[in-house]
């Protein structure tokens, strides 16, 4: 995918695309079945967006997933707007140009928290077999 840095995006740019918890969803689905719903239990390929959950139901076997099943941010009970906003403090500012307070602050969210959220996604940002960047999941 030939997408501009995430560090390139401006805050209004960045608003537009991931602003709202449904575009931040769907931005993690496309990051995480890029070629279309793969049911994680059967491998089935069809599956059903059931909107007012906002999750997946495959057709074969009825199982339902939500984007964030099976991944670092599964069973998180911050909204994915947070998640992204902080993913996108931490690359423009670097991980060491941010700190807990600050993007505890930013984020109006307790400071234990921003400290596992920025633990949490420097890890995910240093993965060299699968980094986890906002440009990665738009499909612009």
């Amino acid at each position: 995918m030939n997408c501009p840095a995430t560090s390139s995006l401006g805050r209004a740019e960045f608003d537009l695309r991931f602003g709202t918890e449904v575009q931040c969803i769907d931005a993690l689905v496309r990051w995480r079945w890029p070629d279309g719903f793969l049911c994680p239990k059967c491998g089935h390929d069809k599956g059903y967006r059931l909107t007012h959950r906002g999750m997946y139901q495959c057709a074969r076997c009825r199982r339902q997933h939500s984007a964030t099943a099976g991944t670092h941010l599964h069973n998180t009970k911050l909204p994915l707007r947070k998640w992204f906003r902080g993913l996108y403090i931490i690359e423009t500012r670097g991980e060491r140009g941010v700190t807990t307070d600050t993007l505890a602050s930013l984020l109006e969210i307790s400071y234990n928290a921003a400290w596992r959220m920025k633990r949490k996604l420097v890890r995910l940002m240093n993965d060299r077999d699968r980094p986890l960047r906002l440009d990665l999941m738009d499909s612009t």
